[in-house]
């Protein structure tokens, strides 16, 4: 890339439309945690029952733009000339200091609240510093909450590699991302194949990494899918058939939330969605905004789990007045987001970006006798 020196790590290009997803991911996740984490949980309006319920989908949501944007970037790393290392660096520096951030807290928190019984063993602290938690059952959810997410992705990036190389084609991602999903159906707990505290059992459970490989997979044949554009080249034609898809890929989920559909077409309408993003280009709702809340993402997500059960009596206290089911909840909800945006801006500034800033500085060796 010219103006870039040699052996440099090149910026892979920025989708917005990316980061708008990731922020409705994240904030998805948030108002689905908001009904489930608080003691007690604020009650959901019915009708909005089935959408809020369906919030955890917004992780599988995340999983499937993970596919996709490791496959975005990783001309960027081949082109440094040392791709594993700048690979692995990166994603280490993007992923691991906000959870390290948050780790030594959650074990102070849990011994002031809990004693004796919220100490963690040497084992399961290791288990998490090293990222390694998604293995053992027992650890599997990891000592921050909400983490679980973070062993699955840290497995997929271990593996990422081999799949730039070996699927580099639509024809190979696609026949792994089938490959896959047949092994999560046949080898899954319910299956009974697996025997109970077994290694391969927990990477089969709900938050095992095999059973959301299939949804970073599905990132991947999206990412081959949009790089081929097959697509109409009209940009009014284009933007049609995108607003086709998106609606055809809502009325999915839309199904698959009321049961209607089986739950492993999730990323497949994830992946339509993203796909439908792509072709409409940019929008009034994937705008600055919503942009932004996709950037601080990340910590959005690590962030909310102790603010929701923080704010629990508060939110009891909206619902004391009075005000019916919908105001309440939507006032908890807006109480909550103005709260937690501020907040996650501070860690994505202080936290995040700097360290950010370090990988890139750290994964090449050319890139660390620059002058800053």
């Amino acid at each position: 890339m010219a103006g870039l020196p040699e052996g440099s790590l090149a910026a892979a290009p920025r989708l917005g439309y990316i980061d708008s997803l990731r922020g409705f991911a994240a904030v998805y996740v948030v108002v689905f945690h908001m009904s489930r984490v608080p003691k007690p949980a604020p009650p959901v309006p019915g009708w909005l029952q089935t959408f809020v319920d369906f919030g955890g989908s917004g992780v599988t949501l995340f999983f499937v733009i993970s596919g996709f944007s490791m496959c975005l970037t990783w001309d960027s790393h081949v082109r440094t000339g040392s791709p594993l290392r700048s690979f692995y660096v990166t994603r280490f520096f993007r992923i691991a200091p906000l959870l390290y951030f948050w780790l030594p807290l959650y074990l102070l928190r849990d011994f002031a609240f809990k004693g004796a019984a919220g100490v963690h063993s040497l084992a399961e602290v290791a288990a998490n510093v090293l990222f390694v938690f998604n293995v053992h059952e027992p650890f599997q959810d990891g000592i921050v909450w909400a983490s679980w997410t973070i062993g699955v992705e840290m497995m997929f990036y271990a593996i990422f590699p081999l799949i730039a190389r070996y699927a580099a084609t639509l024809a190979r991602s696609t026949l792994l991302m089938l490959g896959a999903t047949w092994v999560v159906v046949a080898l899954g707990p319910a299956s009974g194949d697996t025997p109970a505290g077994s290694t391969l059992h927990a990477l089969t459970t709900g938050h095992g990494f095999l059973t959301s490989l299939p949804s970073f997979l599905v990132g991947t044949v999206v990412y081959h899918l949009v790089h081929r554009d097959n697509f109409p080249s009209d940009r009014r034609e284009r933007k049609a058939f995108g607003y086709f898809l998106l609606l055809g890929s809502i009325a999915g989920l839309a199904a698959i939330a009321m049961n209607a559909w089986s739950y492993f077409l999730c990323p497949i309408c994830y992946g339509g969605v993203l796909i439908a993003c792509s072709m409409i280009g940019p929008t009034m709702w994937l705008g600055r905004a919503t942009r932004h809340i996709g950037q601080i993402s990340y910590s959005l997500y690590l962030n909310h789990p102790n603010l929701v059960y923080a704010l629990g009596p508060v939110f009891m206290g909206i619902y004391g007045m009075g005000a019916g089911l919908t105001p309440s909840f939507l006032a908890c909800m807006v109480l909550t987001f103005l709260i937690l945006v501020p907040m996650s801006n501070l860690t994505f500034r202080l936290v995040e970006k700097p360290m950010m800033i370090a990988g890139k500085k750290w994964a090449t060796p050319s890139a660390r006798l620059r002058p800053s």
